[in-house]
């Protein structure tokens, strides 16, 4: 009970603390683990993320004019987010989930196909919504994220997994409280992960790298850029 108690708390806080936050967009962490969560069982994920662009997705805030300069600058953010995750499984082969990280909201439906008793192909959907602010805009943003992976069981001690991902995504808003803003946004990447601890508990690691692409205009000006997204991430999981 005392557990329950301290997960529940430390969900709060990262729940908060995300809420409170308006900082980087992108997909949220994998986090996939060997399998989906076992059936009629619960998985909580408390944690965070750090969004590292390269590219023009940096060099663009520091070159543009200064309507696509805040544009810019507002999708391409960089810095480290809170993440509160929980999942749910139906089945031996099917899980539901939601993430909040920063100021977005993903909604995820996974499943899995066995290989062997040790690995498994898990197919994902995730759509997602959030809210863009900085000094100078607002605004929101939609999208969809299909992940693929490969995950291994080692001894129900280590979890590894590794796989791609492809993404849309949408953001309207305001710039500079007078100009609307439309972009869409591409990406595409992979990711290479482990957990390590027991079925209750284990710790969790990952590493995302993204291609992205914006393009998009205010009336005042066209904007386009992209670049590479590196995203490292941690995680504790306690399994309900």
């Amino acid at each position: 009970m005392k557990t329950s108690h301290a997960v529940a708390r430390a969900l709060l806080l990262a729940i908060i603390a995300c809420t409170a936050s308006a900082c980087a967009i992108g997909p949220a962490p994998f986090f996939s683990g060997a399998r989906t969560t076992p059936n009629a069982r619960g998985d909580v994920f408390a944690g965070s993320a750090v969004r590292v662009p390269l590219g023009s997705l940096v060099r663009a805030s520091h070159t543009a004019p200064s309507t696509e300069r805040t544009l810019l600058t507002l999708l391409g953010r960089e810095g480290a987010i809170p993440v509160a995750s929980m999942r749910y499984g139906f089945g031996d082969n099917a899980d539901i989930g939601v993430t909040l990280a920063s100021s977005a909201l993903t909604f995820a439906g996974r499943y899995t196909f066995g290989v062997s008793d040790t690995t498994r192909i898990i197919l994902g959907l995730s759509p997602s919504v959030g809210r863009l602010m900085s000094d100078d805009a607002s605004g929101t943003y939609y999208g969809i994220t299909l992940p693929a992976v490969v995950s291994f069981d080692l001894g129900g001690v280590y979890e590894l997994w590794t796989g791609a991902r492809i993404g849309l995504d949408r953001a309207t808003g305001n710039v500079a409280a007078e100009s609307m803003l439309a972009m869409t946004g591409f990406r595409v990447g992979g990711v290479v992960g482990l957990a390590l601890g027991f079925r209750t508990i284990a710790a969790l690691i990952e590493l995302a790298a993204d291609y992205e692409s914006w393009t998009g205009a205010t009336p005042l000006t066209e904007a386009k850029m992209s670049g590479i997204v590196l995203t490292p991430a941690f995680a504790i999981r306690i399994r309900l």
